[in-house]
């Protein structure tokens, strides 16, 4: 080889690197478009690294943040009559894997280029092929080669497979354009920074980007054992080895942003990295430099690929992106493609696209829009809830809407026929306070169903007037109460019926909800059932558990001792219906009472004085204080204090205002009203205070029980009454039993 060739090589060689590096500065720059609204980022100055082996000069870029992206339309060209792929909108980001292009015979397709070539015999250095990130809207032009030319190749391998002895190897960053070359240096050689291109040739024209694989006696290295090795089959690791005693270890990492190796261990305990850079500018050096203990952080890792070089035969002949003459189109039938169906609801598309009859290559294209094609709907169908539904033949799409009524009760629309009568169960069940409560429940959920604006619980009373022995209707009209009733795991809407006197719990009532929608009135069959009734349902029933049915049947006698004492609709008498079987579950002895009432006396500043107790059995069980006063007290100051101890075993104090007491026989009486049936054997110890808050009168200790004990034990008292007690207690005892075994 003659030196004016050899010159030119060189030149070349130059020359193309230079343009390399200028395109791909270009590129750089120009995926970066600048950020008005956001702060750019301003290159680093150059920095150079002295040493013994020369000056590195570091590249580096503007730095611009981007997020989505950009979408830029690709358009392909193919020579005449060779069909080209369809355009694509790329996103500069995420890019998109490019297409291939059809090869005609005799040449095989290489990639995409920017500019045409024609028959030239040195590869292009800007071949895009795999995926592409556009930075503008571009156009890219098939490249192809002859299929009868072969030439060097570059397989890629992993590190682990079997290399022979004189193979080539070529190390490449992944993902990068630098790799690894050998550079003779004073101890050997060094792995290094070098831009490389996919041309196998020009890698086989430069001994440096390759390394030699040297058989050993231990497997295989890259390199060789005098002048240095990088890489030995037997080890995991990358390696610089110039002496089998005095072995220096390097890892593949980055430094500053830069391809570097850093020592692991050696005899020397000094940090030291080599790293590769190159200069923008001035004298090109591809070499390593030796820093130690880098103030700067090394991070992230460096991947390789691995290439086995082979030689091949003759260089390429020729690479062009111009093949064939043009010729005159002949227009083929319009074909449909990318076809889009129409819907009931969606316009629908397809192209109508015309190709040359004798190349193939498209010559037109139209996307013609199919209008949508609305919906072809049934008659309307009754769904007999009050709504009615028609479906689209086309797409089953069903719509159902509310029935439309006019002055009668039938849909206008399907005919439906609506019923304003609600189909609902009405639970009961009963509240043993002073005067027993009646809850009426009914599931929420089958209520709710009706979607009704506004409910109610209708409840009509049957009363019984003592004087005249007339019946007369009590209606009462319950809303639902604010907390929901659980049982079962089912929730239920509660409406009270409250204090229901002893008297009157075998009055004849009959509930039943009642709904507004719409101006429509919606109503439930009625349930007629008492509280006695409730009692006799569950002493029949054993599943109600013997504690309920020993209460039930207690009630039922005291409801009965009410009605004859206050002879209130004793015609009816709660025990009509008296078995058996509630006579072996009601307690008709005597309590085990006494009388447990007593005093505390007050030394000083007395100005009221309790004079005893009553109890309010006509419509419930409360307990009455009469109380006299010393002169000039004004009552309505005062405040009575009672406490005592629920059947849950909590303390409760109730104060009853004078405001709230009333005359009875001459006197004020304090009721306090708030106790339960199962209450009766709490003792009670009222004691009166004034509006500071001191003691003016002694203090009563009371219950009911005790109330009753005296009673029977009063000779003048009648037996009616003394029969009302005994009844009375009997049931709180049985009550007591009950809840607090709940």
């Amino acid at each position: 080889m003659t030196t004016n060739h050899t010159l030119h090589r060189l030149l070349c060689l130059v020359l193309s690197l230079v343009l390399t590096l200028s395109l791909m500065t270009s590129a750089v720059f120009a995926a970066a478009p600048a950020a008005a609204d956001s702060e750019s980022v301003a290159p680093k100055p150059n920095q150079t690294d002295s040493g013994s082996f020369g000056t590195s000069v570091i590249r580096t870029y503007d730095v611009v943040h981007l997020t989505a992206g950009v979408d830029y339309v690709v358009t392909f060209t193919t020579p005449k009559g060779i069909t080209a792929p369809k355009a694509m909108t790329i996103n500069s980001v995420t890019g998109a894997t490019l297409p291939t292009a059809v090869a005609p015979e005799g040449y095989t397709f290489v990639g995409w280029v920017l500019e045409d070539y024609d028959n030239v015999t040195v590869q292009p250095n800007n071949i895009l092929t795999g995926v592409y990130k556009p930075v503008h809207d571009v156009t890219l032009k098939a490249l192809y080669t002859k299929h009868d030319v072969t030439g060097p190749t570059l397989n890629q391998m992993a590190i682990t497979d079997t290399f022979a002895d004189g193979d080539k190897v070529v190390i490449v960053e992944s993902g990068g354009q630098y790799g690894l070359y050998q550079e003779t240096a004073i101890i050997g050689k060094y792995v290094g920074n070098f831009e490389f291109t996919n041309n196998a040739a020009d890698i086989l024209a430069d001994e440096k980007k390759y390394f030699d694989v040297t058989q050993t006696d231990g497997g295989w290295l890259l390199g060789d054992s005098t002048n240095g090795w990088l890489y030995h089959s037997s080890l995991t690791y990358m390696t610089i080895h110039k002496s089998p005693n005095t072995p220096t270890v390097w890892i593949l990492t980055t430094y500053n942003g830069y391809l570097a190796l850093k020592r692991t261990y050696s005899y020397n305990t000094n940090e030291i990295y080599l790293r590769c850079s190159t200069a923008t500018s001035g004298t090109t050096q591809n070499k390593w430099n030796a820093l130690q203990n880098p103030t700067e952080p090394i991070s992230g890792t460096i991947t390789l690929n691995i290439y086995k070089l082979d030689e091949g035969g003759d260089p390429v002949d020729y690479y062009t992106t111009i093949i064939a003459a043009e010729h005159e189109h002949t227009p083929a039938e319009p074909v449909i493609e990318n076809e889009v169906p129409a819907t009931c609801t969606e316009a629908g598309s397809y192209d109508s696209v015309v190709y040359c009859s004798e190349c193939g290559e498209e010559i037109s294209r139209e996307t013609v829009t199919v209008p949508a094609l609305g919906h072809n709907w049934s008659a309307w169908t009754s769904n007999n809830d009050g709504t009615h539904s028609r479906t689209c033949s086309v797409c089953s799409e069903t719509e159902t809407h509310d029935c439309e009524f006019g002055d009668d009760d039938v849909c206008d629309v399907c005919g439906y026929e609506r019923s304003t009568e609600m189909d609902l169960f009405i639970g009961m069940t009963l509240s043993l306070e002073g005067a027993t409560s009646v809850n009426y429940l009914v599931p929420k959920a089958a209520l709710d169903a009706y979607g009704l604006d506004s409910f109610k619980m209708v409840v009509v009373h049957t009363d019984y007037d003592r004087d005249t022995g007339v019946y007369s209707e009590e209606t009462r009209e319950l809303a639902a109460e604010a907390e929901l009733y659980v049982a079962g795991g089912a929730n239920y809407y509660k409406f009270v019926y409250a204090e229901i006197p002893a008297m009157k719990l075998n009055d004849v009532m009959i509930a039943h909800v009642e709904g507004e929608k719409d101006g429509v009135t919606f109503t439930s069959a009625v349930l007629e059932r008492n509280p006695i009734q409730y009692c006799y349902n569950a002493t029949n029933n054993a599943a109600a558990g013997e504690n309920l049915q020993k209460t039930c049947a207690n009630m039922i006698l005291y409801a009965a001792a009410a009605q004859t004492l206050f002879n209130y609709n004793t015609a009816n008498l709660a025990t009509a219906a008296w078995t058996q079987t509630q006579e072996a579950l009601c307690e008709r002895d005597v309590p085990a009472w006494e009388n447990i009432d007593s005093r505390e006396p007050l030394e000083s500043g007395k100005l009221v004085n309790i004079i005893g107790t009553t109890l309010d059995v006509n419509s419930r069980v409360d307990m009455r204080y009469v109380m006299s006063f010393e002169d000039g007290v004004d009552y309505t100051t005062l405040t009575m204090y009672c406490t005592y101890t629920t059947y849950q075993d909590d303390t409760v104090t109730v104060e009853i205002p004078g405001t709230t007491w009333t005359d009875y026989q001459g006197y004020k009486a304090a009721t306090m009203d708030v106790l339960n049936a199962a209450e009766m054997r709490s003792m009670i110890s009222a004691v009166v205070k004034d509006a500071s808050g001191n003691v003016v009168s002694e203090t009563l200790n009371t219950n009911v029980q005790s109330y009753g004990c005296k009673i029977y034990n009063n000779a003048s008292a009648p037996q009616n009454l003394k029969d009302l007690m005994v009844a009375m207690v009997n049931y709180g005892d049985a009550a007591e039993v009950l809840l607090k075994n709940k």
